[in-house]
C-alpha cells in the first residue's frame, strides 16, 4: 500500500529519527524499475490505445491502390497545370489574365473571343467623357455633332474668303495664314541690326582716374540688351614725352566694362579694334603727359563703298525707298557720285564702262583714268585705288592729286612710256603745274621703278610737292638730275628708302624749303642724298658692300639734318649742314668722314674712329660722345669743343698747310663746357701740327670751360689761352640736355651732372650707377625731369658687375610710369644715399635699395605713386623728413621690408601722408630691428580717405604696434602713440618718483 506524501515528509523533517516500518512504508510508496506497471494504474491509457489504428491493417492500406480513389477521381492532374486545355495556376491573379486569357490592351485589335483589359475600358470612359464635354453645350443650336458639322463648314467657307497666304496682297480686312506668319518672323530675324550703345552716361574724372557709373550704360548686343550694374573706375596712364596713343573703353555681354590701351607713337595714333560681341563706349586719347577727355564712340550708321569712301551716314532710324534690295546679301544697293574722284579697281574695273567720280564704275588701268581727269588743272582729285600692284604705263600728270589706297599697294613705273605707248620715258611725270600736290594717304602706297637706264620721279628738274606717307620709294634709274626730286613745300615721310645703282646723287634737291623724313634708308649702292633742304634719317641700314653719301650742293644754305641709327661697313658723311642728336652704331672697316659738317652732336657708339678728312671753316663738336680722331684743319678751319666725351687712339687735331695756296693761316681750336679727352697712344699728342717750315705751326686752344684728359700734354706747340668765366668756378659741372649723355655708359664719379630739362628713357635705357658714385641734379621740379614708361623696368640700375657707390640727387623729379625708380646694390655696404627736394610722380613703384649704410632724404615728394620702396639687406640706419605723400595706391606699401632685412641702427620717419584705404605706410615687424627703440615715427600725419584717426595705425602698419619695444612714435596724429614712461615729478618744492605696478596701481615716492 502507498503512503501519502505528506506524511512521508513529516517523518523525515529536521531532527526526526524515522522508524524500519516508516522506511519501508517510504519505499513501498512507488514503483521499482524491475516492477510492471500495470495498464489500469496509467490514467486513460486503455482509452487511448483504443482509438489507433492496427499497425498490420495501416501497413496494408498503404499499399493498397483502391485506398480513396473516390476522393482522387474528382481533383486535377497537376501535370496538366499551365498546360493547354489544362488548368490555370492560382498563385498569381494577374498572370492568369496576361498568360493563360487572350487579352487586347488597345482599343483598335478587336474580336469576340478576347478580353479587354481593365485599363482601356478606363481609356474608352475617358473618350465617351471627352466626347460628353464637347458635346456638351449651352447653346440649343449647337448642342449636337450635325449643328457642329453644319457650323464648322460655314466658318471654313468664311475663312477662305479672308485668309492671305502671300505678303504682297494687303488689305485691311484681310488675315495671314501662320505659315505667312511664320514666313514673316524669317523675314525679320534676318534684317541686321547692328550692335549699339543704348544709353550712356559722363564718366566723373579726378586727376587721371575716370569713373564709369554702375547702371550708366546700356548696349545692344546681338539683339539682346545689356547693362553694367558695376562701376568701372581705371587710370589712364601718360605717355612718353611726343608720343600719342588712345585707348579705348568697351562693355561687353556680360555687362562689364573693360578697357584696352593703345600703342604709342610718335606718328597718327591707332585706335584699338572693338573687340567682337562688344561695344565701344569711349576714346581716351593720350598725348605724352596730356591725357584728354573721354570722346564717346558715334553710334551713326555708315555706309561706305568697296573703296571706304563714306556714301552717306546717319544717327537715327531712316526710311529708304526706290531702291533696289538684294535679299540674299542683305544688301541695299546705293550709286552715288563722289566729286573730284576717280576709282581704279584692276580685278572688276573696266575701263570702257568707268566713269569719273562714280565708285560703282571703276577704272581697271592707271592710263585711262589719267586720261579721262578733266582738263582743268587746278583742283585736287582723289584716286581711290584697289588692287596690290598698278602698272603706271603711261606718264603721270604733274596736278594736285590725292591717292588713297586702304590695302598695301604699288604703283609701278618700270613699264612707263611716252604717251604713244612705245617710246622709253625719262621722267614719270608729263608735265608741271607750279605748286601742284601729291599727297599719300594711309601709308600704304609704294612708288618703285626698276628699269635700268634713265627713269626718273621728276619732269624735267621739277616734281610735284609730296605729302603724306610713302611706305616705298625705290627708283634704281636716274642721270644728272638724280633718280627721285623733292621740289620746295614738300613734307613727306617716307618708311622704306632705297639708293640708286647709278652713279649719280639719287635724291637730289635742288630747291629749299621742305622736310623730309626717312624711317629706314636701305643703303645698296653707296650713292649720295644731295640735300638742301632739312631731312630726318630714322636708320640707315647697309645692303651688300656699299658706303653712303649725305652731301649738299650748295655750301652756303645752312640746313638741318638728323640722323638716327646707321649700322654700316663704311659711312661718309659730307653734310655741310648739321648732323644732330645722331645716336647709333657705325660698325665699320673703312674710314667714316666728317668732312664738311657744320655741327655734329650725339651718341656715335662706332667701333672705328670716324675722321675729317679736310676742314675749311668751322667745325662744332656739341655733345659728342664717342670716339674720334684725324680731324684735318686747312685754311681758316676752326673746331669747337662744347661737352664732349671724346676716346683717341692717334692724333685727334691735326692742323694742315693748305694744299693750294700754301698759305699761312691762323687756326684755333675753342672748348666751352666740360670736355673729356681720353688719349689711348702714349706717343700721340692730342693737339699736332704738321712738320714744316713754312708755316706757322702754332694752335691756339681758348679755353672757355674745362678739358680733362689723361695726356700729360695737349701738344707740343699748342699754345692754350684760359678765359676767365664763371665756368671756370664750376668746373666739375656738366650740363645734361639729351639722355645720350647719361644712358648706357660710365659716368663719372667726380662730375656734378645737372639735367637741364625734361629727359625721357625708353626701353633698354638706363641711368647706371658707377661702384665710384654719382651725383645728380637739377633746377627744379618743373625745369629738370627724367621720365621712363617700361613696364618691368628701372630708371637707375647698377654696373653688370659690382655694384654702386654713392648716389647724391637734389632738385629733381623722376617719373618711372609702368616701371620703377630704383634697381640698385650697394657694392659693399658701406656707401649712402642723400636725397633733397626731389619729387617722384606717377611711378608704380619705387624700386628696391639694398645694402646702403645711410639714406638721408629730406623734403621728398611722393605724388601718385602705386607702390614704395623695398629696403633690402642689411642697413645702418634711414632718415627721411619732410616727406609728402600723396594720393598712394591702395595696395601700395611706401616702406617695404625683404626676407633679409635688418636695421642696427634707426629707422627715422617725418612724414605727411594721405591716401585710399588699403595704402600701408609700413609693412616693417620687430625681427628686423636688432635693438630697442629703432622704429622711429615723429612729426607726422597719416590721412586715410581723408579722414585723420588713430583707428587706422594697424592698416597703415599692421605687423608691429606702436608699444613693441622696437618702436618709438611720438608726437604724431592719425596713429596711436608710444606709451611714454614717466618717472620723476617735482610740485611744490617736492620731487616725487612715481612708479605703476603690474596691476595698474600708481604710486608716488619722495625724493626731496
Amino acid at each position: 500500500m502507498t503512503t501519502d506524501k505528506n506524511t512521508l515528509k513529516n517523518w523525515f523533517s529536521t531532527r526526526k529519527k524515522p522508524l524500519q516500518a516508516q522506511f519501508w512504508a517510504w519505499i513501498d510508496s512507488y514503483w521499482h524499475k524491475d516492477e510492471s506497471i500495470p495498464q489500469n494504474a496509467i490514467e486513460n491509457l486503455t482509452e487511448t490505445l483504443n482509438t489507433k489504428t492496427e499497425k498490420l491493417q495501416f501497413d496494408a492500406h498503404l499499399i493498397d491502390s483502391n485506398a480513396h480513389i473516390i476522393e482522387f477521381e474528382t481533383k486535377e492532374d497537376k501535370i496538366q497545370k499551365g498546360q493547354a486545355d489544362g488548368y490555370a495556376p492560382l498563385n498569381e491573379f494577374s498572370k492568369i489574365l496576361t498568360t493563360y486569357l487572350n487579352t487586347v490592351d488597345d482599343l483598335i485589335t478587336g474580336g469576340i473571343d478576347a478580353v479587354l483589359t481593365a485599363e482601356q475600358g478606363k481609356k474608352l470612359q475617358i473618350q465617351i467623357d471627352g466626347i460628353n464635354t464637347i458635346l456638351s453645350s449651352d447653346d440649343i443650336n449647337l448642342d449636337t455633332v450635325q449643328e457642329l458639322v453644319d457650323a464648322i463648314k460655314e466658318i471654313q467657307t468664311y475663312l477662305d474668303t479672308i485668309l492671305i497666304n502671300d505678303l504682297t496682297t494687303g488689305g485691311i480686312t484681310k488675315a495671314l495664314t501662320a505659315e505667312m506668319g511664320k514666313s514673316l518672323k524669317a523675314l525679320i530675324d534676318g534684317i541686321y541690326q547692328p550692335d549699339t550703345l543704348i544709353s550712356t552716361t559722363v564718366p566723373t574724372r579726378i586727376t587721371n582716374t575716370f569713373t564709369y557709373p554702375a547702371f550708366g550704360y546700356t548696349a545692344l548686343i546681338n539683339k539682346v540688351k545689356y547693362q553694367n550694374t558695376a562701376q568701372f573706375q581705371t587710370t589712364i596712364t601718360a605717355a612718353a614725352a611726343d608720343y600719342k596713343r588712345t585707348d579705348l573703353i568697351y562693355i561687353g555681354v556680360n555687362g562689364v566694362i573693360s578697357k584696352i590701351q593703345g600703342t604709342e607713337s610718335l606718328t597718327a595714333t591707332e585706335r584699338p579694334s572693338i573687340p567682337a560681341n562688344c561695344v565701344g563706349i569711349s576714346f581716351v586719347n593720350v598725348f605724352g603727359l596730356t591725357i584728354s577727355e573721354p570722346s564717346p564712340i558715334t553710334q551713326n550708321i555708315s555706309i561706305q563703298d568697296p573703296f571706304g569712301i563714306e556714301m552717306f551716314s546717319i544717327s537715327d532710324y531712316i526710311k529708304f525707298e526706290n531702291v533696289s534690295f538684294n535679299s540674299s546679301k542683305k544688301l541695299i544697293s546705293i550709286d552715288s557720285l563722289v566729286p573730284l574722284s576717280a576709282f581704279l579697281d584692276t580685278t572688276n574695273g573696266n575701263d570702257t564702262t568707268a566713269i569719273i567720280e562714280n565708285s560703282k564704275k571703276p577704272f581697271k588701268t592707271m592710263s585711262a583714268l589719267v586720261n579721262a581727269l578733266p582738263t582743268t588743272i587746278g583742283e585736287t582729285y582723289t584716286i581711290y585705288i584697289n588692287g596690290s600692284t598698278v602698272s603706271v604705263t603711261r606718264r603721270m600728270p604733274g596736278r594736285n592729286l590725292r591717292f588713297v589706297a586702304f590695302t598695301p599697294t604699288t604703283l609701278d613705273f618700270t613699264l612707263c612710256k611716252e604717251n604713244d605707248g612705245v617710246t622709253e620715258t625719262t621722267d614719270v611725270i608729263s608735265s608741271y603745274l607750279s605748286g601742284a600736290t601729291w599727297t599719300f594717304d594711309n601709308n600704304n602706297i609704294s612708288l618703285i621703278s626698276n628699269y635700268v637706264g634713265t627713269k626718273r620721279f621728276q619732269f624735267g628738274g621739277t616734281a610735284p610737292v609730296l605729302k603724306g606717307n610713302i611706305n616705298i620709294f625705290n627708283f634704281k634709274s636716274g642721270d644728272t638730275y638724280g633718280a627721285i626730286r623733292l621740289y620746295e613745300g614738300s613734307d613727306i615721310i617716307i618708311n622704306n628708302l632705297y639708293d640708286s645703282p647709278q652713279n649719280v646723287p639719287f635724291l637730289n634737291n635742288a630747291v629749299y624749303n621742305y622736310n623730309l623724313k626717312i624711317r629706314n634708308f636701305y643703303c645698296q649702292y653707296g650713292r649720295s642724298i644731295q640735300n638742301k633742304s632739312n631731312i630726318t634719317i630714322d636708320n640707315i641700314i647697309k645692303v651688300g658692300t656699299s658706303t653712303f653719301s649725305l652731301r649738299i650742293s650748295d655750301p652756303t644754305v645752312q640746313t638741318t639734318t638728323t640722323i638716327g641709327n646707321v649700322t654700316l661697313d663704311g659711312c661718309n658723311l659730307y653734310p655741310q649742314s648739321n648732323i644732330t642728336n645722331f645716336a647709333g652704331l657705325i660698325s665699320a672697316t673703312t674710314a667714316v668722314y666728317f668732312d664738311g659738317c657744320k655741327l655734329i652732336s650725339g651718341n656715335f657708339n662706332s667701333t672705328i674712329y670716324p675722321i675729317n678728312s679736310w676742314l675749311n671753316g668751322t667745325q662744332t663738336y656739341r655733345n659728342y660722345t664717342g670716339k674720334l680722331a684725324n680731324v684735318n684743319i686747312v685754311d681758316d678751319g676752326n673746331i669747337i669743343f662744347e661737352n664732349c666725351i671724346i676716346d683717341t687712339n692717334t692724333v685727334l687735331v691735326e692742323k694742315r698747310l693748305d694744299s693750294v695756296s700754301g698759305a699761312i693761316k691762323s687756326n684755333i681750336i675753342t672748348t666751352r663746357g666740360f670736355n673729356t679727352i681720353n688719349q689711348l697712344n702714349n706717343n700721340s699728342d692730342i693737339f699736332y701740327a704738321k712738320t714744316g717750315t713754312s708755316y706757322d705751326r702754332t694752335i691756339t686752344v681758348t679755353d672757355y670751360g674745362v678739358i680733362q684728359t689723361n695726356s700729360p700734354s695737349l701738344g707740343e706747340t699748342v699754345n692754350q689761352v684760359n678765359v676767365n668765366s664763371s665756368f671756370k668756378e664750376k668746373s666739375k659741372d656738366r650740363i645734361v640736355r639729351s639722355k645720350k649723355d647719361l644712358i648706357n655708359k660710365t659716368l663719372l664719379s667726380n662730375v656734378n651732372y645737372i639735367v637741364d630739362g625734361i629727359i625721357t628713357l625708353l626701353t633698354g635705357e638706363y641711368v647706371t650707377i658707377p661702384s665710384g658714385g654719382l651725383k645728380l641734379t637739377g633746377y627744379g621740379f618743373d625745369l629738370s625731369q627724367i621720365n621712363k614708361n617700361v613696364t618691368g623696368e628701372s630708371i637707375f640700375k647698377g654696373p653688370l658687375t659690382g655694384g654702386t657707390g654713392n648716389f647724391v640727387t637734389k632738385d629733381i623729379q623722376y617719373n618711372s610710369g609702368l616701371g620703377r625708380v630704383f634697381d640698385l646694390n650697394d657694392i659693399d655696404n658701406s656707401h649712402v644715399i642723400e636725397m633733397n627736394n626731389i619729387n617722384f610722380e606717377n611711378c608704380s613703384s619705387l624700386g628696391k635699395i639694398k645694402g646702403y649704410k645711410q639714406f638721408t632724404g629730406t623734403a621728398i615728394g611722393v605724388y601718385g605713386c602705386s607702390d614704395g620702396l623695398t629696403l633690402s639687406g642689411a642697413w645702418n640706419g634711414f632718415s627721411v623728413d619732410k616727406l609728402h605723400v600723396r594720393t598712394f595706391g591702395a595696395t601700395g606699401t611706401l616702406f617695404k621690408k625683404d626676407t633679409d632685412t635688418v636695421f642696427s641702427n634707426r629707422f627715422v620717419a617725418e612724414v605727411n601722408q594721405s591716401g585710399v584705404i588699403g595704402g600701408k605706410f609700413s609693412d616693417f615687424d620687430d625681427t628686423i630691428f636688432s635693438k630697442n627703440e629703432l622704429f622711429q615715427i615723429t612729426n607726422s600725419v597719416f590721412e586715410v580717405a581723408g579722414v585723420i584717426n588713430e583707428s587706422n595705425t594697424t592698416a597703415l602698419i599692421p605687423n608691429i604696434s606702436p608699444n613693441n619695444s622696437k618702436s618709438r612714435w611720438t608726437n604724431s596724429l592719425g596713429i596711436k602713440l608710444t606709451a611714454v614712461p614717466f618717472t620723476d615729478l617735482k610740485s611744490n618744492n617736492k620731487t616725487w618718483r612715481l612708479a605703476v605696478d603690474d596691476s595698474g596701481v600708481i604710486s608716488a615716492t619722495d625724493i626731496t
